[in-house]
């Protein structure tokens, strides 16, 4: 289990920083930033796109943290 936390933890990290860093990406930064404000503000911030990567990882391979109250899962994405 908790390899699989690290695992999650590691692609999060690794997908925020190239989506919202790379050259790569830049042509679909500056297009959403054109469509949508937030959305380009949201996929410009590492932080802030990582956050919404995990959780939808979490939702994605339901990894249990705690036992106690299964919805905390979902609301506390690997922290």
């Amino acid at each position: 289990m908790v390899e699989r936390v690290v695992l999650l933890s590691i692609v999060t990290a690794s997908l925020s920083y190239n989506i919202t860093e790379t050259k790569i990406f830049n042509p679909f930064r500056e297009w959403l930033k054109g469509k949508n404000a937030f959305m380009g503000k949201l996929f410009s911030c590492g932080y802030c796109l990582g956050h919404w990567i995990e959780f939808a990882l979490v939702l994605i391979y339901r990894v249990k943290l705690f036992s106690a109250w299964s919805p905390m899962d979902y609301f506390s994405p690997l922290w």
